[in-house]
């Protein structure tokens, strides 16, 4: 949403206020049902009223709900901070009522038709725009970036960017939630700058590790949680036996218990082993910046958006077995 800023307002002018806006609401709605035509279009398609009042707007008109109204604080909006609107655009598709009736302009109008773009979000309002292909793009899924608001204009107005793909298309729906909950797309990949932080393959771990914090454990049994057939093996277990001489010997009860434990061999430790990919992704470089945009893998049924590239996920930082890793 929009950043705004707000003044407060008593709540016996708020509320006559939203009466009043309701009551023109209503008149205008009236009016626009009967005769009101597309601004920008060839004067034929008709402009379908969006509801853009809120629960609590139309609550305000209620009656009954005045008095709770009241008691609660009310403000009106003096200045928009900042927009809102998504830089890379919103999916939809455009409004079959807003296209021309002719057959002919519709095919070929020879020149910018004014049609009204719906957002697959059905919480946003209508968005007008222009094209010379309406006929093309009325069958499509297509992205429009919102330009501007006019404030005497019942829709914003913006401008087509591109096209998904066809209605109804699996590839393409799917592309539209991709694009909706701001996935990375699946044919973007990742830039050469990205691809330049991964070491180079193959890679292993060092003969000599020079991480004094960093522990070796190649002789502990570690054993992947992971399912058959899995590439990218993140996480990983252990257990051991812990030996009552590992542990210090104090007065604590607690601790005479732990002591018990060890000395009948039932004190095990279980390790959570975690692949260390901090140890490659290094603060502020390309392929940190573009994990921090991505902000995790997303697993579709049919594929994988991955936050990292596949050289480091399903290689350099796999925890496969027999092979060395650090964790």
């Amino acid at each position: 949403g929009d950043t705004v800023a707000v003044e407060l307002v008593d709540a016996e002018v708020a509320l006559a206020e939203a009466r009043q806006f309701a009551k023109e609401s209503k008149q205008g709605a009236s009016g626009s049902a009967s005769g009101s035509k597309a601004e920008d279009g060839d004067g034929e398609a008709p402009v379908e009223e969006v509801g853009l009042a809120t629960v609590a707007e139309n609550n305000i008109i209620d009656d009954d709900y005045e008095d709770q109204s009241k008691s609660q604080r009310y403000a009106r909006v003096v200045s928009i901070v900042r927009r809102g609107w998504m830089d890379k655009g919103y999916c939809g598709s455009i409004q079959p009522r807003s296209l021309p009736k002719s057959e002919q302009l519709l095919r070929n109008p020879g020149r910018p038709v004014g049609v009204l773009f719906q957002p697959a979000d059905r919480r946003l309002p209508l968005v007008r725009m222009r094209t010379r292909q309406p006929a093309v793009l009325a069958e499509q899924r297509i992205v429009v970036v919102v330009d501007a608001w006019e404030a005497d204009s019942a829709y914003p107005s913006g401008h087509y960017v591109r096209a998904l793909g066809m209605i109804g298309d699996r590839e393409t729906e799917t592309r539209v939630i991709l694009h909706q909950h701001d996935v990375a797309d699946p044919d973007e990949g990742f830039s050469p700058a990205v691809h330049a932080c991964v070491p180079e393959l193959p890679w292993s771990v060092p003969a000599t590790i020079e991480d004094k914090w960093r522990r070796d454990i190649r002789s502990m049994c570690v054993f992947s949680v992971d399912p058959p057939g899995c590439r990218d093996i993140d996480d990983a277990l252990s257990a051991r036996i812990v030996e009552p001489s590992e542990l210090a010997d104090t007065d604590d009860g607690d601790n005479m218990l732990i002591m018990s434990l060890a000395s009948s061999g039932q004190l095990v430790e279980l390790g959570v082993h975690i692949a260390d990919v901090t140890h490659f992704v290094k603060p502020g470089t390309a392929m940190d910046i573009e994990a921090s945009r991505r902000c995790t893998s997303v697993y579709l049924v049919d594929r994988r958006i991955d936050m990292l590239p596949k050289p480091l996920t399903e290689d350099i930082c796999s925890l496969r077995c027999g092979v060395d890793r650090y964790t």
